[in-house]
C-alpha cells in the first residue's frame, strides 16, 4: 500500500513538473475542452484505483484511454509503471524514455525515481547494440525495424530472437540469444560473413579449480593419522571413565571402613553393607575394563602416529628409482617372536 501511495504522490509531483515544463515551452499547446479534460481525468482516476487493486492490465487500458484524450506526463509515467507490473518491461522502458523527453527539467527527486524504475525494467530485458553497415535496415522478430547507424540500443525480452539485416535487395538472417541484463553486439551486414552473431555478453563462468588426485604413496600416512586420531580420542574417553570408576571404588571403600567393618566382609556382607559392597565390586570390574580399553586405545593411537610420522619422513618415492631404494616395512618371524621391521636405504 505504501508503494501505491508513493506512486500517487509521485504522479501528482510529476503533474506539477509537467505543467512547469509546458509553461516554459516556446510552442503553444492545443486547448482541450473542459469536457475532454474531465473525461481524461475520469479514466486516469479509474486507472489509479485498478492499479492499487493490482489489476495492472485493466489499469493500463484506462491509462491508454486517458492518454488518447489528453496526453500528460503523469499518464505516461503510470503507463510505464503498469506495463512493468504487468510483465512487459520492454514497453515500460519506452514509456519511461518518453516521460524523460516530456519533462526534461523535472525535479531531481522525480528523475531519481524514474531512473530506479528504468533500472528495474532494464534488469529484466536484454539489449541489442546495432553496429551494422550504414544504411542497413535491422528487423527483430518482424516487429521493430531500425536503420543503422543507431546509437541507442534496442531492448528485447530474454531468449532467442530472429534478426534480419537488409540493404537494398540483399537480406541476411541471423539468430541471436540474449540474457536478462545482458547485451549483444550486432555487426556486419548482407555483404559480411555468415558467422552467427555473438551471444549475450554474459560473464564467463569461472573455471573450477583443478583438484589433483592424492599421491598413491601417501595413503599409509593418512591411514596412520586417522588411526592415531581415533585411538588417542578413544583413550581419552576410557581414561576418564576409569578415573570415575576408581573414584566410586574409593567412596565405597571409605563407606565400608567408616562402618567399622573390613573389606573381607564383602564376601558375605550384612544388609547394611550390601549396597556399598555391590558398588565396590561393580566399579572395580569397570575400572579394570576401562583400564584395558585405555591401554589398547593408547597403543593403537601411538602406533598410528608412529606410522604416519615414519611414512611422512621415509615414504618411498613415486619414481622407479625411489621405489628401489625407499624404506619399506617387512614382517619379522622367529622362534617365539614376531613383529615388523622398517628396512631400506636411509
Amino acid at each position: 500500500m505504501s508503494k501505491v501511495i508513493f506512486a500517487s504522490l509521485l504522479a501528482l509531483s510529476t503533474v506539477a513538473a509537467a505543467q512547469t515544463a509546458e509553461a516554459r515551452a516556446p510552442r503553444a499547446r492545443p486547448t482541450k475542452s473542459a469536457q475532454a479534460s474531465k473525461s481524461a481525468q475520469a479514466s486516469y482516476d479509474t486507472a489509479i484505483k485498478l492499479y492499487r487493486a493490482k489489476r495492472y492490465e485493466e489499469a493500463h487500458a484506462q491509462l491508454l484511454v486517458s492518454a488518447s484524450i489528453e496526453p500528460r506526463p503523469v499518464v505516461t509515467w503510470m503507463l510505464g509503471q503498469s506495463a512493468l507490473r504487468a510483465g512487459r518491461p520492454v514497453e515500460a522502458l519506452r514509456y519511461f524514455d518518453a516521460w524523460t523527453r516530456e519533462v526534461p527539467d523535472a525535479p531531481a527527486a522525480l528523475q531519481e525515481r524514474v531512473a530506479e524504475a528504468r533500472k528495474e525494467a532494464r534488469a529484466l530485458v536484454g539489449q541489442v547494440h546495432v553496429h551494422t553497415r550504414a544504411g542497413t535496415k535491422v528487423t527483430i522478430d518482424d516487429e521493430e525495424a531500425v536503420t543503422a547507424p543507431r546509437a541507442a540500443p534496442l531492448h528485447v525480452m530474454p531468449g532467442k530472437h530472429r534478426v534480419k539485416i537488409a540493404k537494398g535487395d540483399e537480406e541476411e538472417s541471423r539468430t541471436i540469444e540474449v540474457e536478462a541484463g545482458g547485451s549483444v553486439e550486432l555487426t556486419g551486414g548482407p555483404e559480411g560473413s555468415d558467422e552467427e552473431a555473438p551471444r549475450a555478453h554474459a560473464p564467463p563462468a569461472p573455471e573450477p579449480t583443478p583438484v589433483e588426485p592424492p599421491s598413491p604413496t601417501t595413503w599409509p600416512m593418512w591411514l596412520g593419522g586417522a588411526v592415531a586420531l581415533g585411538g588417542l580420542s578413544t583413550a581419552v574417553v576410557f581414561g576418564s571413565l576409569r578415573i570415575n570408576s576408581e573414584h566410586a571404588v574409593d567412596v565405597s571403600r571409605a563407606a565400608i571402613v567408616r562402618s567399622g567393618s573390613g573389606l573381607d566382609r564383602c564376601g558375605a556382607p550384612p544388609p547394611e553393607l550390601a549396597n556399598a559392597c555391590a558398588t565396590l565390586a561393580r566399579e572395580s570390574r569397570a575400572a579394570d575394563a576401562h583400564m584395558k580399553a585405555f591401554a589398547i586405545s593408547l597403543g593403537a593411537g601411538l602406533t598410528g602416529a608412529a606410522l604416519a610420522v615414519g611414512w611422512y619422513l621415509l615414504a618411498p618415492s613415486s619414481s622407479a628409482e625411489g621405489r628401489s631404494v625407499g624404506a619399506r616395512v617387512v614382517p619379522v618371524v622367529g622362534a617365539g617372536t614376531g613383529g615388523a621391521a622398517l628396512v631400506g636405504r636411509f
